[in-house]
């Protein structure tokens, strides 16, 4: 496999995986309860103003979660967080009835809080550990498909008006309190990528997209943003009231909420199994490791039928047995 280029999309993939099961706010947290009206059945005390106005915040969902210490054999570290295991022993009856994929978007809009740019600087930690000229192939559900380097991206900031959606993570039993939505006015920044010798952006990868709701899933399934830019718009058009560009063209920040050990260990996660792709594949939904079936075409591998049915969407574009019916 030598030479061959880096895919933007699987190792998206792979990067959100690594990030959100050790995301060090939600580490071995476990899902008490779930409030879709803004009322909590657990006592808890929020900022005030927290859901903002009807008006202008019609959506409110708000998560509880209890940081549970793992028991058992495997060491603490080596325990990924999942959807699959956000159930705890507190979790009220309300919770039982969540289906996978309810599991699969609580557990990406925790995450995301305020995560676009631990996002942008994990992307940047990954390719520092190749050089600039190394090949990039930059795919997307609708069918938009290049090959640049790694060293063709920018950083786009953009003001981002009046979400419409407001969501609040409480982690107990310290207190601490996660919000996405509330502001009128927040930064939220991506990785914009173009062809090379190209003067404009064509793709934005936008791996905390989920911190706005279910409206945050790519037009492929994914549960982050690889779109052309006007289908990016229409995304932020769809969550928000309003946007605005803030700054462009920077090559690096340097603002995230953690020191950079936790996410440089992501993403030499990422290129380990990135390097290691023929023998160990991932789930190309979500990136979990192990999985167990494999699309007709010898391409993709899933951790079950309802991942491989989220992933069609991007893949069906790409599969070699789909392309020749």
């Amino acid at each position: 496999m030598a030479g061959e280029p880096l895919d933007l999309h699987e190792v998206s993939t792979l990067m959100n995986y690594e990030r959100a099961s050790t995301e060090p706010r939600f580490r071995h947290a476990k899902l008490r309860e779930l409030a879709l009206d803004g009322a909590f059945d657990t006592r808890v005390s929020l900022p005030s103003g927290v859901w903002g106005s009807q008006e202008n915040h019609p959506v409110k969902r708000g998560f509880i979660f209890d940081a549970e210490k793992p028991s058992g054999l495997v060491p603490e570290k080596d325990l990924p967080d999942l959807p699959s295991n956000m159930l705890g022993g507190k979790s009220l009856a309300s919770t039982k009835d969540l289906t996978e994929a309810d599991l699969e978007l609580i557990y990406r809009e925790a995450r995301d809080h305020d995560g676009c740019y631990t996002a942008v600087s994990l992307f940047q930690h990954f390719f520092d550990l190749f050089p600039p000229a190394t090949p990039l192939r930059v795919r997307t559900a609708s069918g938009t498909d290049f090959e640049t380097k790694i060293s063709a991206r920018v950083i786009l900031e953009f003001y981002v008006f009046a979400p419409r959606q407001v969501s609040v993570s409480k982690m107990l039993p310290l207190g601490q309190t996660y919000i996405t939505g509330s502001d009128n006015k927040s930064l939220h920044a991506v990785v914009g990528f173009g062809r090379p010798g190209a003067q404009n952006v064509e793709v934005v990868a936008d791996l905390a997209s989920m911190q706005f709701g279910i409206h945050g899933r790519g037009s492929g399934g994914e549960m982050f943003q690889l779109e052309p830019m006007d289908r990016w718009y229409d995304f932020i058009e769809r969550v928000a009231q309003g946007l605005e560009p803030a700054k462009a063209g920077a090559a690096r920040i340097t603002r995230h909420p953690w020191g950079d050990d936790w996410l440089k260990g992501c993403a030499e996660r990422v290129k380990d199994r990135w390097d290691n792709r023929s023998t160990k594949p991932w789930c190309a939904f979500c990136g979990a490791p192990s999985p167990t079936k494999r699309c007709p075409c010898k391409g993709p591998w899933y951790c079950s039928p309802a991942h491989q049915r989220s992933a069609w969407k991007f893949h069906k574009r790409y599969c070699t047995v789909q392309s020749k019916k």
